[in-house]
């Protein structure tokens, strides 16, 4: 098990200089200041403690402070590890700060819940607060508001004041009733807010500002449900893009950027925001290379000629963005003109915790994002291998992609008589 080490800011220098104190987390470490300066000449390298001399007058209660520190350090760690948690940089960088000023550390740290994520959520505007070294994006963001607003709305109905202690099994079952009952939220969105409390909760953990750990029970659950949606066959998106639109340059721009995303993967977010500068050309053809909006993550995606054709239409710059809002209602718009989009769907819908069967056109469920399924549809049933597809759609893992495959149950049996 790695011990806590100590070091000075610069070795050679004619001025004081901060001892800092680390700590090894495999091939990565934490270094953080003690708030103590040493001279450089009064520190002993070999040793890591302040020099026997007479001109460091403290040095007694400086090297005992030392040693009580890595001590702490060095069992916090056997803690963690004899409890089989992981200790993180920030947890114990939070530990190390209680540890050498504990009445400044508790003054910096909200005292409550809402001042907590009222703080949660600055720090994620400033780029203080980060998820995996990257800036959280613009959409987490406002996700994180929309979870605190509703939290706040509840609370005027709740009988109890929401804080740390007292989100537990009973606030679960309240504050999901009040989603299903008040809110009439389906099952999936009243996930994504379970989801992102819990998110709350759990930095508020790692920070050492919370700890009742009812949150971790695994009756406080988030509810994932299976959307039902539609993915659109190829030759669904070929009718479409035969379409003679052109008395229509609203709806052609707009079909023209769903093929796109439907030949590419890409969410609305980025199929919309592709530049001439992404488009790159080997000896195996053209590529598409773009960092994801979403994720920040870096995706090359091989170009069929269909979405070359329509990148060549408009010279490799794409019509502008119009809202998401706007898209999805012009994208129907084109969709009722596709005969085949007119066969008829049974769609389960639950809100308000209730489920029900509806009867929709395919064209009328057609949105941005049903291309992103198109794509991953499609690919999946060619044969093209999920790790792959992972690779271009960006998916984090297996589970989240295969929820976007909406291959019907005889066409899975068509591939499965393939194989026999």
């Amino acid at each position: 098990m790695a011990n806590a080490f100590f070091r000075l800011r610069k070795a050679k220098d004619n001025k004081e200089q901060l001892i800092y104190v680390g700590y090894r987390f495999g091939q990565d470490q934490l270094i953080h200041s003690t708030g103590i300066k040493v001279l450089p000449k009064h520190w002993d390298f070999k040793k890591s403690r302040v020099k026997n001399i007479v001109e460091f007058f403290p040095k007694d209660e400086v090297n005992a402070f030392l040693t009580d520190l890595a001590n702490f350090i060095n069992t916090t760690a056997t803690i963690y590890k004899t409890q089989k948690q992981e200790l993180s940089k920030e947890v114990l960088k939070n530990e190390i700060d209680l540890f050498i000023n504990p009445e400044k550390a508790l003054k910096d740290k909200p005292k409550n819940l809402f001042a907590f994520i009222e703080k949660f959520i600055l720090d994620s505007k400033e780029g203080r607060r980060q998820i995996d070294g990257k800036e959280v994006n613009e959409r987490t963001i406002k996700r994180y508001s929309t979870t605190f607003s509703i939290i706040k709305d509840f609370q005027c109905q709740y009988e109890r004041v929401i804080d740390f202690n007292n989100i537990d099994i009973d606030f679960y079952k309240d504050f999901n009733n009040y989603m299903t009952k008040v809110k009439n939220y389906a099952p999936a969105t009243m996930g994504k807010h379970i989801s992102t409390l819990k998110t709350f909760l759990k930095e508020a953990t790692e920070e050492g500002i919370n700890t009742n750990l009812k949150f971790q029970s695994k009756a406080f659950k988030v509810v994932e449900t299976e959307s039902d949606t539609i993915a659109l066959s190829e030759n669904e998106l070929l009718e479409m893009y035969q379409l003679d639109l052109s008395q229509n340059a609203r709806l052609e721009k707009v079909r023209d950027l769903f093929i796109i995303g439907a030949n590419t993967g890409l969410r609305f977010s980025d199929f919309t925001d592709i530049q001439a500068e992404n488009i790159k050309k080997d000896a195996n053809g053209y590529s598409l290379d773009i960092i994801q909006f979403k994720t920040k993550n870096r995706v090359i995606v091989p170009l069929n000629d269909i979405a070359l054709e329509i990148l060549q239409k408009y010279n490799f710059k794409l019509p502008p963005a119009i809202s998401n809002q706007k898209f999805n209602g012009y994208i129907k718009e084109v969709a009722i003109l596709v005969e085949s989009l007119h066969d008829k769907y049974t769609k389960v819908v639950t809100k308000g915790g209730k489920t029900e069967e509806i009867v929709l056109c395919k064209w009328e469920m057609v949105s941005s994002h049903t291309g992103r399924r198109s794509y991953c549809t499609n690919a999946y049933e060619r044969g093209t291998p999920a790790i792959s597809l992972i690779q271009i759609s960006g998916h984090k893992t297996e589970k989240s992609f295969l929820k976007y495959i909406k291959t019907s149950k005889a066409k899975h049996a068509e591939i499965v008589r393939k194989h026999q």
